[in-house]
């Protein structure tokens, strides 16, 4: 089966499942401008009376059935979507915690958005293990990311409708960019691309084999090297059992 999104191919053998990716309405931060809008992160702004109509609106953007289920982040601007959506459809919401929520950006939250993002990008690409002041580094986000959605595939079955946030969205596409390598590598200009509108939702397909391909590189990453060819029987062991 090929994936309908047109960022990268990779095997047709590979395990595709359908998601409805879906980003929460507007808050008092969010601006189609350049020059106003705000990096958000993990402050926890309501949804403004504009994301609120976006979120209604978007019950007729969907195409086809909506998911079998919604799964959010719990920052209250994904939340309050997802219980808008789950309400208007009939469908259950679990809330994931800190799962899907954005990358922890620290010290540039509030920041001019146009001005911080190519900041953001070195954390990203040259310095992935760094902690940004005040937050996370990129690998503990991307990690945390994918992890949460490898998890809730495994989990649920059908289509699984998931609000989360802008930085989410660009994460999963600059990885779908690259033909989703094992180790997680983004492509940076994907990355830093003005992503989706507040109240955007798309179905894509996610390789879920690909997704457990980068659960075992995090697992065995810090292999120990013992230089006696018990590096393999380490690496079985810590795919099974870390």
């Amino acid at each position: 089966m090929s994936a309908p999104n047109s960022f990268s191919s990779i095997s047709p053998g590979s395990n595709w499942r359908s998601i409805l990716l879906i980003r929460h309405g507007a808050t008092s931060l969010n601006s189609d401008d350049h020059t106003v809008d705000r990096i958000r992160g993990w402050t926890d702004h309501p949804l403004s009376e504009e994301g609120i109509g976006e979120v209604i609106k978007m019950v007729h953007k969907i195409d086809g059935e909506p998911p079998d289920i919604l799964l959010c982040s719990d920052l209250k601007r994904a939340k309050r979507t997802a219980e808008i959506l789950a309400d208007l459809f009939h469908i259950p919401l679990y809330d994931c915690g800190m799962d899907f929520r954005p990358w922890d950006v620290g010290m540039y939250v509030g920041a001019n958005a146009k001005e911080t993002v190519p900041k953001l990008a070195r954390y990203a690409i040259r310095t992935p293990l760094k902690t940004v002041p005040g937050g996370e580094g990129f690998h503990r986000f991307r990690t945390r990311f994918l992890s949460g959605l490898l998890k809730a595939l495994q989990r649920y079955q059908g289509t699984i409708g998931i609000v989360t946030h802008h930085r989410n969205e660009r994460l999963l596409k600059a990885w779908a960019k690259l033909g989703y390598p094992e180790n997680g590598d983004i492509d940076p200009d994907e990355f830093t691309k003005k992503g989706e509108t507040t109240g955007h939702c798309e179905t894509i397909q996610i390789p879920v084999d690909r997704l457990e391909l980068y659960a075992e590189f995090i697992k065995v990453q810090h292999m120990p090297t013992f230089g006696d060819g018990r590096e393999e029987s380490w690496r079985e062991w810590a795919i099974e059992n870390l």
